[in-house]
């Protein structure tokens, strides 16, 4: 987690080149004395950050620093391109953008060759990307939601869930989430 969180303060500071560490501590959900510890292990690992205080204030990212394509190997590099390639369809996601960003990065050409993979999760109607952003929405702003539930005996109940995760598993989507009514998580 704690990786990827860095990764992911880096990727923010290259697209922003500033950002106040309250910002970050909200952004991932951490508090601002682990936003500088963050900083300062980004900074010691040769990243050039500095800080500022005041209105204006922040952690800056020096100007013109790029990813040092190095920091991964050409295996590393193919497998983050085809992940995202793999997700291209992800309902209310825009992987393409961030796909084509990655390889500007890396100075990758997405060629037909690597594209040997596609996972296609869209569906024949638009009401499945309208379900999955709200289910997104929900999950991600911590709200419950309002549903109806089937069980195994066919009996069908409303249930107000709080949800988790969305799992696309053996080629159908699953919606882990805590049951108010039952007080259980369930698939």
């Amino acid at each position: 987690m704690k990786t990827s969180r860095l990764f992911n303060i880096l990727m923010l500071l290259i697209e922003k080149r500033k950002v106040t560490s309250a910002e970050l501590a909200q952004t991932f959900e951490v508090s601002v004395r682990t936003i500088y510890r963050d900083i300062d292990i980004l900074a010691q690992s040769g990243i050039p950050l500095y800080t500022t205080t005041g209105k204006y204030g922040g952690v800056h990212l020096m100007e013109g620093f790029v990813v040092d394509r190095a920091m991964f190997s050409e295996r590393e590099k193919e497998e983050i391109i085809t992940s995202l390639q793999s997700i291209k369809d992800l309902p209310g996601m825009d992987i393409e953008r961030v796909r084509n960003k990655i390889s500007s990065i890396f100075n990758h050409q997405i060629t037909a060759n690597r594209e040997w993979l596609e996972i296609d999760f869209s569906s024949t109607t638009t009401d499945g990307d309208d379900l999955f952003a709200t289910i997104k929405y929900a999950i991600q702003n911590k709200k419950a939601l309002r549903i109806y539930y089937m069980n195994a005996n066919g009996i069908d109940t409303e249930r107000v869930i709080e949800p988790i995760q969305l799992a696309f598993r053996y080629m159908s989507w699953y919606l882990f989430a805590y049951c108010i009514m039952k007080k259980e998580y369930r698939w």
